[in-house]
């Protein structure tokens, strides 16, 4: 893979991440941050098609990262005390995965 594909790709993932994390910010006014955090499939999915599982793990953890970071008390820590936040990057994980190898799948019979 040349290097300026790789750099688009990683940039586009890191974007997918900010581009959410911006969206919750905006929207944790009007519903409780804890159900925003569902949003950041919509970072994991597109990358998970686009780019392969590799990208699609790297966005779903950087997306429960950025999750916990920025929303989860206490803020501005990685500190994990919920079990939740466990699951939840679990959930993106798995999102991840299945997508990805769905993506290929199809990438494959086309």
């Amino acid at each position: 893979m040349r290097a300026n594909s790789l750099l688009t790709r990683v940039a586009v993932s890191v974007g997918a991440v900010a581009i959410v994390t911006g969206a919750i910010f905006a929207l944790k006014g009007v519903a409780p941050v804890l159900s925003l955090g569902v949003l950041y499939i919509f970072a994991v999915l597109p990358v998970a098609i686009s780019f392969g599982l590799p990208y699609a793990v790297a966005v779903a953890v950087g997306s429960m990262l950025a999750f916990n970071f920025f929303f989860l008390p206490p803020t501005h820590t990685f500190a994990l005390h919920d079990s939740a936040n466990w699951v939840a990057l679990a959930v993106y994980l798995v999102t991840a995965v299945v997508v990805s190898e769905l993506a290929t799948r199809g990438r494959r019979r086309a």
